[in-house]
């Protein structure tokens, strides 16, 4: 959520893509995206393709997790944000971290 919000800074639109219809993000993060209206919505949508032109990208290709249909969101360009819990289990106690 903190990405989309900073992100419209510099985009007219920013839509969130969500592979479910509920959000992990803390209420108060959700509440913020959710007030701002150059922020959209794609809840329960699989991402599939991206698809891409003579200049760059052009859309996302995504499947409704429901009726299994597919559409594209066209775009000029992707963010990709998975989250803030680092991948740092590999290192078992090795280093200290926080």
């Amino acid at each position: 959520m903190e990405e989309a919000n900073f992100l419209t800074k510099f985009a007219s639109e920013v839509v969130i893509v969500h592979r479910r219809n509920e959000l992990r993000a803390s209420k108060i993060k959700q509440d913020r995206a959710r007030d701002n209206s150059k922020i959209s919505w794609e809840l329960n949508k699989t991402p599939l393709e991206v698809m891409a032109g003579e200049n760059g990208v052009t859309g996302l290709k995504v499947k409704d997790n429901d009726s299994n249909e597919e559409k594209v969101i066209q775009t000029d360009g992707i963010f990709v944000s998975i989250g803030h819990r680092p991948n740092t289990s590999f290192l078992n106690g090795q280093i200290n971290t926080d």
